[in-house]
């Protein structure tokens, strides 16, 4: 028996694989692939141009996120059996008013783009820790894996934090973005940037206490990517004792785990080759994927990264960056 087509439409900066532990038993997942948008181009139109994705009539279409709006805007143009919509909304009344009002300020306009194409330190500020605190309070049995998983987004918002504060100055400390979604919370006030940056120590000490001095997964945050960053924020706070402790902790770890920590022994091939990735000297790095689909990637990697990184199957050479 043929199995109905569902077909499927990730959020922007995602692609199928955000799909993977969904049961489709009894269907076959048709995903639809995002295209690059013309300049100025509605909704709508965009909508449009991905009807030839969908080959069967009458179709079941399930969006999350952006694709849930996108998947609104199909089911305009066609005759369809259902739509699912998933943490996204239907129309512009449903998004939560502080987004709608961070809008309208056009704040977006000044982060770059790429920064929002995958999880990183400005999207897990954007949506907080909570998830996994709430998730924590709920499950029984061994949480240890949600603990370590608050570390590390908590180590990323302070990442996020140490960034906007010295750059920005007094901005607003928002510890879960979901209250400002509540009826009269939208209006955060400006803390000073010491406030601010405190913040971020804080977020720091929990990832230092609570992730392992080893990394379980290439290119995860430890115990002394903590360390290091706080040594850094010390250092620009002038806190300089606090600077140097931070520091000398991690120096005397690599002295006892050369293997895990220290300097990398050729220190031109890291700006030149992808086999140092992650390297032992490097304590956090961004993660990026060298190809995918439209919208998947690195797209500032693209025009600003040396191009050794990026076109691997080249000869050796500084070829320019693109």
């Amino acid at each position: 028996m043929m199995k109905q087509k569902i077909y499927l439409i990730s959020g922007l900066g995602a692609d199928e694989r955000v799909f993977k532990n969904l049961d489709f038993k009894g269907f076959e997942p048709c995903f639809i692939k995002w295209i690059e948008p013309f300049k100025n181009e509605t909704l709508p139109d965009y909508a449009k141009r991905l009807l030839p994705q969908i080959t069967t009539e009458k179709p079941i279409i399930l969006g999350v996120s952006f694709g849930g709006m996108i998947a609104v805007e199909i089911s305009k143009l066609i005759d369809y059996q259902k739509v699912i919509v998933v943490s996204s909304a239907q129309t512009k009344n449903e998004i939560p008013l502080s987004y709608r009002f961070l809008g309208s300020l056009k704040i977006h306009y000044f982060i770059p783009s790429f920064i929002l194409k995958s999880a990183n330190f400005i999207t897990y500020w954007l949506f907080g820790v909570s998830t996994f605190e709430d998730k924590k309070s709920k499950v029984s049995g061994n949480t240890d894996y949600l603990t370590k998983g608050i570390a590390e987004a908590r180590f990323i918002r302070a990442f996020a934090y140490f960034y906007i504060g010295r750059t920005f100055k007094d901005v607003p400390i928002v510890a879960d973005p979901l209250e400002l979604t509540k009826p009269g919370k939208n209006l955060v006030p400006r803390y000073f940037q010491k406030d601010v940056l405190r913040f971020a120590i804080e977020d720091l000490k929990f990832a230092e206490e609570n992730l392992g001095a080893t990394a379980y997964q290439p290119g995860r945050v430890t115990k002394m990517s903590a360390k290091a960053l706080m040594s850094k924020i010390y250092l620009y706070l002038k806190d300089y004792d606090n600077a140097k402790a931070k520091a000398k902790e991690v120096i005397d770890f690599a002295n006892t785990n050369p293997t895990v920590v220290g300097l990398y022994d050729n220190y031109q091939e890291m700006f030149t080759t992808s086999k140092a990735n992650n390297n032992k000297e490097s304590l956090f790095s961004l993660q990026w994927l060298v190809s995918m689909s439209w919208n998947g990637a690195n797209r500032f990697m693209t025009y600003a990264g040396p191009a050794p990184l990026l076109r691997p199957t080249h000869p050796p050479s500084y070829l320019p960056t693109y």
